[in-house]
């Protein structure tokens, strides 16, 4: 009114009309009677102060539109602002109720903003299975995000797919240390930010249980080395190989003697104990890389990395041990072996069954032989 009297403008009550429908957006039902109210007041008291009837209509009808825009700029800023206040409540909720899910996790979780690395959530079980002092601050650590997988290869993944499900990953705790783990990552947007949600499942001993079942499957249990179905498929696999690269070997295919005869004359036990005492010696002589498996009732097939001159050199140890094991006369019987050897190298197009019958052939001219020198 001051305004009105000194300058004859109602601008400042216009400004604050609009200033107080935008600065203070308070309840609509309580905003309208509180502007009527002062805008009543404020029409007498214009009525008051105005000589001109003509200037008197135009102001009044001025304020009242302006009291009514400030009432629905009020009401819709109230309505923004309502609006904005109930989802922020529902984000802080949905915010806690999911840190409290990761919490209880009975899996290891580690949440994780991509620009920077920096770890945002990390919850007791994953504090524990990488054995990290809970509780300490973990800002940064690639290992426990990316499981020491490559970071740039899983983002790339990660961007392409959005998530990676059910990867086997061996992870180093420390040099003598590791665990076998079952990862998934997924990709999430927050608040414009990627962040990388890093889920572990602990299978160490669902790996050491399928160790030992792959062992089991690959090993014969009355002699310990390799069954006969482990056995050519590493011999399958190295002619595989041979396509790409030059390799050379000898396969050396082995009979033990008189398996039948010490079955009949003194029982299958002492026939078992022959063949273990014969497979022990001819495994004790092996370099690394080669290998023995056997490959029927008393045959074994042995892959000797040597030439065919220094194979023939090997059975004269493996045939000389046996010699001296048989001096000893622990046994009632004597340990001997027929063997007959075939040499491969790269370039010789020939199957695995078709390689081991070539050795068997030799292998039976040297049992002929000496069966003539034994008569």
């Amino acid at each position: 009114m001051n305004s009105q009297s000194l300058t004859g403008n109602i601008d400042t009550y216009v400004i604050i009309l609009i200033g107080v429908a935008i600065v203070l957006p308070i309840q609509p039902s309580r905003f309208l009677p509180i502007v009527v109210c002062n805008h009543v007041i404020f029409l007498i008291l214009l009525t008051m102060v105005s000589p001109d009837r003509y200037s008197l209509v135009s102001k009044q009808i001025n304020t009242t539109a302006t009291a009514f825009i400030a009432f629905f700029i009020a009401f819709f800023f109230y309505r923004f602002s309502k609006k904005d206040f109930i989802s922020n409540r529902k984000l802080q909720a949905s915010e806690e109720h999911f840190r409290k899910l990761f919490a209880v996790n009975p899996f290891p979780l580690v949440l994780t903003r991509l620009k920077d690395d920096r770890i945002l959530q990390i919850n007791d079980k994953a504090y524990d299975f990488y054995e990290l002092g809970k509780g300490s601050p973990v800002i940064r650590s690639e290992a426990v995000s990316y499981c020491h997988e490559n970071k740039e290869q899983i983002i790339a993944e990660l961007q392409t797919n959005g998530s990676i499900h059910n990867r086997n990953i061996e992870l180093r705790l420390s040099a003598v240390k590791a665990k076998w783990a079952m990862v998934n990552f997924e990709l999430l947007e927050y608040d414009n930010d990627l962040l990388l949600l890093t889920a572990v499942t602990d299978i160490t001993e669902l790996k050491k249980l399928e160790s030992k079942l792959q062992v089991h499957a690959s090993v014969d249990p009355l002699t310990g080395v390799i069954n006969r179905r482990r056995g050519m498929e590493l011999l399958q696999s190295q002619l595989v190989k041979a396509r790409d690269k030059y390799i050379r070997f000898t396969l050396c295919f082995i009979d033990i003697n008189n398996l039948k005869k010490v079955n009949d004359q003194f029982g299958h036990a002492e026939g078992d104990d022959m063949i273990k005492r014969t497979c022990h010696v001819i495994s004790s002589r092996l370099n690394g890389g080669d290998y023995i498996f056997r490959y029927g009732g008393d045959e074994f097939i042995v892959i000797l990395h040597q030439t065919e001159t220094d194979s023939h050199i090997f059975m004269d140890h493996v045939r000389q041990e046996l010699g001296r094991i048989n001096n000893t006369r622990i046994k009632p019987y004597k340990l001997a072996v027929s063997y007959g050897l075939y040499s491969f190298h790269s370039g010789i197009n020939i199957t695995s069954e078709e390689l081991i019958e070539l050795a068997d052939k030799e292998m039976y001219k040297d049992k002929q032989r000496h069966r003539i020198l034994s008569r």
